[in-house]
């Protein structure tokens, strides 16, 4: 009975960080909302783009700034990059899954993105 006790507080331990894991993972990303881009600035020395809307992006991380979503230039950003430059190019609107906040020159944070969603 007594190790059937401990298994099952395992268990139970085991499924609280697991929940407070995903919970906390659920509360932490969210998307920008859909907007066209007005400018975009490529800076290779500290590895980001970043990407003006239109219209202020949504911030459900509440970063300080609203006016900028930031690519980070590594692994897959290409894609983002590439989603980016077509939506610009052709004035098509675009969407964003983003998570935290990420330093913007001048002395502020913006959403970092994670996913870029053409016509969002």
């Amino acid at each position: 009975m007594v190790q059937y006790l401990r298994t099952l507080a395992g268990k139970i331990s085991v499924s609280i960080l697991l929940f407070s894991v995903l919970q906390s993972a659920a509360l932490a990303w969210g998307y920008s909302g859909s907007s066209t881009i007005s400018k975009i600035s490529v800076d290779t020395s500290d590895g980001y783009i970043y990407v003006y809307g239109a219209i202020a992006w949504q911030n459900p991380d509440g970063c300080p700034s609203s006016a900028v979503v930031v690519i980070p230039m590594t692994g897959n950003y290409k894609d983002a990059e590439a989603a980016v430059l077509t939506a610009y190019a052709t004035g098509s609107s675009i969407q964003f899954s983003v998570n935290g906040c990420a330093y913007v020159p001048g002395g502020s944070n913006a959403p970092l993105v994670t996913l870029a969603t053409l016509g969002g």
